[in-house]
């Protein structure tokens, strides 16, 4: 599954979250967190602890293909 990062950064910003403390907040890798920004696809479960630490829906962030 692949993430719109655009949509990614958007809500970031609105919630002034740096890289780092998402991944931290989160759990996932720094290196999933670079698939993502390089637009590879990563786990379900990944979009799905981000949509969660970001409080809004897979649906916002899956990329539609």
């Amino acid at each position: 599954m692949k993430v719109d990062r655009n949509k990614l950064e958007m809500i970031q910003a609105k919630l002034n979250l740096t890289s780092k403390e998402l991944i931290q907040k989160t759990g996932i890798s720094s290196t999933t967190y670079c698939k993502i920004k390089s637009n590879k696809s990563v786990s379900p479960l990944v979009v799905g602890k981000i949509a969660r630490a970001l409080d809004c829906e897979v649906e916002t962030l899956a990329k539609k293909e």
